[in-house]
Order: structure tokens, then C-alpha cells, then sequence
């Protein structure tokens, strides 16, 4: 009689419904980019309309990262909160919001370098 070794376990490549998750993982990717939080392409979107519509760069720059600024700190709030309770990916989120925060200040800055103003 010979031994018998068991079969590797077979890696999850779909989701419940048969969709890669490769796709699921583009798609949240695509979705975290587009939020209004400057420098993520959403913000530079944001600005960008800002921009065309006030015809100003400088107080689009301000008003995007004003947007960025409150979405960052609702990221912390909800992040913290989520940490507190026990939510895996809490911390994580809090600190995307802390990302945000000094990238957006980042981003003013080098609007202001280039102007000339400080």
C-alpha cells in the first residue's frame, strides 16, 4: 500500500460570481483613483474643472485641495473608528488619509513655488 499525499489547495482566482480578481482589484483601484482628493487623478480631474470654470489656477489649486483636505480627514475619522472597532484595513485607511493631507499641501506648494509666492 502506498501513501497517499493530499492534493495541493487550489487558489482562489474568481469571486463568487466568477469574476477574475484581477478585475475586482483593477476596478476598486480605478474607483480609489478617482476620488476628488488631490494629487489622485480624481483631484487632478477636480482641478482641472475648477480651473476651466473659474479661470483661475491658484484658487482652483486652493478649492481642490480644500476638497482633498475634508475627504482626507473623513479617511482618518472613519479609519480610526474602523481600527477602534476592530475592522481590518482601519489603520490602513487612516493613513491614506494622512497621505492625502500632505500630498494636497504638497501639490499648493509647488502651484505656489511656481508663481513665486510662498
Amino acid at each position: 500500500m502506498t501513501a497517499r499525499t493530499p492534493a495541493a489547495p487550489r487558489q482562489r482566482t474568481s469571486c463568487g460570481d466568477g469574476i477574475p480578481i484581477g478585475r475586482i482589484a483593477g476596478l476598486l483601484l480605478l474607483a480609489f483613483n478617482l476620488l476628488p482628493a488631490f494629487p489622485l487623478d480624481g483631484g487632478r480631474l477636480l482641478r482641472a474643472a475648477l480651473w476651466g470654470a473659474m479661470g483661475d489656477e491658484l484658487g482652483a489649486t486652493r478649492a481642490a485641495v480644500g476638497v482633498s483636505r475634508r475627504l482626507a480627514y473623513t479617511l482618518i475619522a472613519v479609519g480610526l473608528l474602523g481600527a477602534l472597532r476592530g475592522i481590518p484595513g482601519g489603520l490602513w485607511l487612516a493613513f491614506v488619509g494622512w497621505f492625502v493631507i500632505t500630498a494636497a499641501g504638497a501639490e499648493r506648494q509647488a502651484v505656489y513655488d511656481r508663481r513665486g509666492l510662498t
